[in-house]
């Protein structure tokens, strides 16, 4: 059910790795709150970072700062910019209730996740390839047992039933789709996993479908097993009847199957032009025709709801309307760029177009310049691991390149920055060079000084 990746008898684990692991196990439940105060709720994986942060306090403080970590610090200075030098003029009438309030909120949202990146940071950069490797099975691992539980969900929901783990579904922060929310295409349900809802839970599935491909290939053990992991996650990415994750699906697939010159490399790609068939040629008359035949989010109300958030860069070119504004500011906008489409909606579906809006070109170019940092780091770290002949940390970096890929091509449409596993990620994606520098798990020592033996996957 997961990488097969055995652990040694000598090792000890430290309370510092079981609480990243922990980390890892809830980084799925992006719905499972475990407290809820004046309507904000907190996921259970911050709790779980935060135990993670305090334990390994001295040694973040140890950790050397890179460039991806000052480049996160600009972006967080020029978001704090934003919103104290915002030009938002509101035509001789008072701010909207709770203006202020909203961009604070969204000030401290964003400081919790650039505390998940140093965080995170710190505790992978003394793991080699082997703990980095059983990291991933993790949170393959869990993820695979997660789809199994969305067919059983979506068999519910067909029956007009509810699952009996709706429950953890409990967050407050974000609208959590109730029962079998919005139909898919053909009107059949759409599984949501525990994420807020199906879109969600489809970019979800993106990192360990990624994750779990390198490991397919036959020199690793358990590969038949990683297929059928494949297999599964693929199944559970079209429950979702989410058009950004089946996409994002086909591009990682391609990514993988092009860098692949494997047997199973060439029968994805061939898998891959299959998918893209059958998503795109039901509805051959046109390409709206095709959109309709999903009922939910209307892409054309998201492309006038874009263009109206371009015409407010416009008007705010250099910092933006500040973090959070603007679904505050968007109303007098609406009129003349929302039509015809019965709601008018208050986000940009796009992480890059909020990022220009509400932070400007500074922000957006901080934003991109970090993002570039860490494809470059991952990018070096599985060339110089494959030079070494070093096949586990190669494929490592392999999947974490695809996992990041899909995070890029999911915030295409999915604007939402702040669940736990996205900077899993990326922290991981900026201590590759490390992990491939440090000796093998059995000439290495875990934090309490303990040899530690550990097989490749």
């Amino acid at each position: 059910m997961a990488l097969s990746v055995s652990q040694g008898s000598g090792k000890q684990r430290t309370l510092g790795w079981s609480l990243l692991k922990l980390f890892v196990i809830t980084s799925p439940f992006l719905a499972t709150a475990v407290v809820t105060l004046q309507g904000e709720s907190l996921p259970v994986s911050y709790v779980a970072l935060g135990m993670l942060a305090v334990v390994i306090l001295p040694r973040i403080a140890r950790t050397p700062v890179d460039n991806a970590t000052l480049a996160l610090a600009a972006l967080y200075a020029a978001l704090i910019a934003s919103v104290a030098f915002n030009t938002l003029d509101w035509r001789g009438t008072a701010p909207p209730a709770g203006a202020s309030a909203k961009n604070l909120k969204q000030l401290a949202a964003f400081g919790i996740m650039a505390v998940h990146f140093v965080t995170l940071r710190a505790a992978l950069l003394r793991r080699g390839a082997d703990e980095v490797a059983r990291l991933l099975c993790l949170l393959a691992g869990v993820a695979f047992v997660i789809s199994l539980y969305s067919f059983y969900e979506f068999a519910v929901y067909c029956r007009g039933g509810e699952p009996f783990l709706g429950f953890l579904r409990n967050s407050q922060s974000y609208s959590v789709a109730e029962g079998a929310g919005a139909s898919g295409w053909a009107g059949l349900p759409r599984a949501k996993g525990f994420t807020p809802e199906p879109s969600m839970w489809g970019a979800f599935l993106l990192a360990p479908l990624a994750i779990t491909l390198p490991f397919c290939k036959r020199e690793h053990r358990g590969w038949r097993r990683n297929r059928l992991m494949v297999a599964t996650f693929i199944a559970a990415l079209v429950l979702t009847v989410s058009r950004t994750a089946w996409f994002g699906a086909l591009l990682i697939l391609l990514a993988f199957s092009t860098s692949s010159r494997t047997g199973f490399g060439r029968k994805l790609l061939a898998l891959a032009a299959v998918l893209a068939a059958v998503a795109l040629v039901p509805q051959i008359r046109s390409i709206m025709e095709l959109l309709r035949a999903f009922s939910d989010l209307s892409a054309a109300a998201r492309l006038q709801t874009q263009m109206g958030a371009l015409r407010m860069f416009g008007d705010h070119p250099v910092f933006g309307v500040g973090l959070g504004g603007f679904a505050l500011a968007f109303g007098r906008y609406a009129a003349a760029y929302v039509t015809n489409h019965g709601s008018e909606y208050f986000v940009t579906f796009n992480l890059y177009l909020t990022m220009l809006v509400e932070s400007g070109v500074l922000g957006l170019g901080l934003f991109l310049a970090f993002l570039y940092l860490i494809m470059h780091s991952v990018t070096k770290a599985e060339a110089a691991a494959r030079r070494r002949l070093d096949h586990l940390a190669a494929d490592c970096c392999l999947a974490t390149k695809l996992a990041f890929l899909g995070v890029l091509f999911t915030w295409l449409s999915v604007p939402a920055y702040n669940f736990s596993y996205l900077w899993l990620i990326m922290a991981l994606g900026s201590v590759l060079p490390t992990v491939v520098s440090t000796p093998p798990i059995d000439e290495a020592t875990t934090d309490s000084g303990t040899a530690v033996n550990g097989d490749a996957l």
